[in-house]
């Protein structure tokens, strides 16, 4: 070791006298530029920064101290967070953390939702961890999506995957799955926004991506990959990063992940080894066409622009949604629509969008360069949060924003390409909301095409110049009839409309109805809807004198 990383060891033996050269510590360093961080991002895996000092600050033990010194990176060692590590480590285990799950607990939730909503939920076996998949090691687990959709509404529905839990440690990604989960079947019926949703599109949920890895992190260990043991490697340094094992340009980058079996970032042996990786990568090919056609390693063909469907890998920490190419510093060929929908999803939850590779770093292997790559479909990585073993506040803070930055994505899985240029429809409302048949009903609604995070870049924004009514049926379907809306204020002049319409409800069948509002821009760009139900009473049976 270097002169400075016993100092380190002492620190660590003041904060705990058991202190060993594996314990953990936070450090920071300074921020630099993408040569700089590439070569933090091959050693770590991970490059958390504090966007208000301009740090990049990371969880080391001894040897990594003596790495970055080596390496000319000058850490400087944060004790108030490393005491936090610390206390965290010794005294919490998730079941100590009132907010989030373990794996048992996450299945237990799954199997409660497909029984409590069975027309609505139902749960896939899509494959087995590496430790079910291998004789004679520990039980192991089996990869289990919930698929929520109405199995009562026929027909090719645009899909959604949500895939969690990839990187052990990370805790914050299951639970804001589950929770989407969660809001989908709670609301389904009370809401008009979760039952169009879930009436109209499928969403497919891996909750719990890497179950043998996280259950070594619920222990508290700072676990990131699987636990294939390719020997030579003991405690964490066990296994491989599942998300630099997919097959897109796996190990094609220098430097866009590790061929050390202990590192952190460690690719595999060959592309795809681990079941996991597997699994996931066969089940996304069923949920999704190839709409990008061309050679499948090409970094310039584009996405057909009436794609459907989306996919997001959670992960945490760093709030940010990032988008592809994480293998080059190129743009993507969709590169305009994945600003416009970043833009869109990150004014809901305060994150920066930015492409994964200038925002953080080169990687190759990654599971939304994969999905995005091989198939077309729109696919993000989202970093939650601040750090690998959120405080339950922290995470509650965040939940409402990034529930809502996932009902947008969910709002827009018909044609994710085209929707987020245009103004967003909200606040949808009927009044009255329960009429008899033949009365007129106040819709009202508001649309922005303002909605935008404009904290890396800009977006263009229009004014709103028109907004459409559907009854029953969404905006796009061909036998939809639009009901003109007009501007509360009598003007279509800004980039932000209130909206009316008076519906009439002649000849409305008794029972429950939604009403879509959609509005679109001087551009000619169509948003995302809004929803709301009306109410259409039953008529009161009269009786004759001679009833008895």
């Amino acid at each position: 070791m270097t002169r400075h990383a016993p100092l380190l060891l002492a620190l660590l033996a003041v904060l705990a006298p058991a202190a060993r050269a594996d314990e953990r510590a936070i450090v920071r360093i300074a921020d630099g530029d993408a040569h700089y961080r590439q070569a933090l991002g091959r050693h770590f895996g991970h490059l958390p920064r504090d966007r208000k000092l301009g740090e990049i600050v990371l969880e080391v033990d001894g040897a990594d101290w003596t790495w970055l010194e080596q390496q000319g990176y000058a850490p400087r060692f944060d004790a108030v967070l490393s005491a936090r590590l610390r206390s965290e480590t010794l005294a919490k285990t998730i079941p100590g953390y009132a907010c989030y799950s373990t794996v048992e607990e996450t299945d237990a939730f799954i199997d409660a939702q497909v029984a409590a909503h069975p027309t609505l939920a139902s749960v896939i076996d899509i494959g087995d961890s590496w430790e079910k998949a291998t004789a004679g090691g520990p039980t192991g687990y089996d990869l289990r999506v919930l698929k929520i959709g109405n199995t009562a509404i026929a027909g090719d529905k645009p899909k959604m995957m949500v895939m969690s839990g990839l990187h052990a440690r990370e805790y914050t990604p299951v639970q804001l799955n589950l929770k989407f989960a969660e809001w989908l079947l709670a609301n389904y019926g009370s809401s008009a926004e979760a039952t169009w949703l879930v009436d109209h599109n499928e969403f497919h949920l891996l909750l719990q991506a890497n179950p043998d890895g996280r259950k070594i992190a619920e222990g508290g260990q700072s676990q990131r990959k699987n636990r294939h043991n390719y020997g030579g490697c003991s405690g964490t340094g066990i296994g491989t990063d599942l998300n630099r094992n997919f097959p897109f340009y796996w190990n094609l980058v220098p430097g866009g992940s590790s061929g050390s079996l202990c590192s952190d970032t460690y690719r595999g042996p060959s592309s795809a080894s681990e079941p996991e990786a597997q699994a996931v990568n066969a089940y996304v090919t069923t949920l999704f066409p190839d709409t990008r056609v061309g050679v499948e390693n090409s970094l310039t063909d584009a996405a057909s622009i009436n794609t459907r469907g989306l996919y997001i890998d959670a992960h945490s920490y760093g709030g940010t949604i990032l988008f592809p190419w994480g293998v080059t510093e190129s743009a993507s060929s969709n590169d305009a629509a994945f600003k416009a929908i970043t833009r869109r999803t990150t004014w809901f939850n305060n994150y920066r969008p930015s492409q994964s590779s200038t925002g953080l770093y080169l990687t190759d292997g990654a599971s939304d360069d994969n999905a995005y790559g091989r198939l077309g479909v729109p696919a993000f990585t989202w970093e939650l949060g601040t750090e690998f073993f959120e405080e339950c506040s922290v995470f509650n803070s965040e939940l409402a924003g990034n529930l809502n930055a996932l009902r947008y994505s969910a709002r827009v899985l018909h044609r994710p390409y085209q929707l987020p240029a245009g103004p967003d429809a909200y606040g949808a409302s009927a009044s009255p909301a329960s009429v008899t048949a033949g009365t007129v009903v106040t819709v009202t609604a508001s649309a922005s095409d303002a909605r935008f995070n404009h904290s890396n870049g800009s977006e263009p924004m229009q004014n709103v110049t028109a907004a459409i009514a559907t009854v029953d049926r969404l905006p796009w379907d061909p036998l939809a009839v639009a009901l003109p809306m007009s501007a509360a204020d009598a003007a279509f002049n800004s980039s932000t409309e209130n909206l009316v319409a008076q519906i009439a409800t002649s000849g409305w069948t008794p029972g429950r109805h939604i009403v879509f509002v959609q509005a679109s821009d001087a551009s000619g760009a169509a948003g995302a809807p809004a929803a709301v139900f009306i109410d259409i009473d039953a008529p009161a049976l009269l009786f004759g004198d001679g009833f008895e």
